[in-house]
């Protein structure tokens, strides 16, 4: 099974290189055995989220 990356990025306006990022949070995340994580800590895990 092939899990594709996503990536985006979150600005206070439209110029990528005078705007700042913002922050941004998600719930009910899982790892890919159904474990309930609070925190993402690794740069490279698998996570479902609803």
């Amino acid at each position: 099974m092939n899990y594709g990356n996503l990536h985006f990025q979150l600005m206070d306006g439209p110029n990528f290189l005078a705007d700042r990022g913002l922050p941004c949070s998600f719930s009910n995340i899982r790892d890919v055995a159904g474990e309930k994580l609070s925190l993402i800590q690794e740069e490279n895990i698998i996570v479902h989220a609803e």
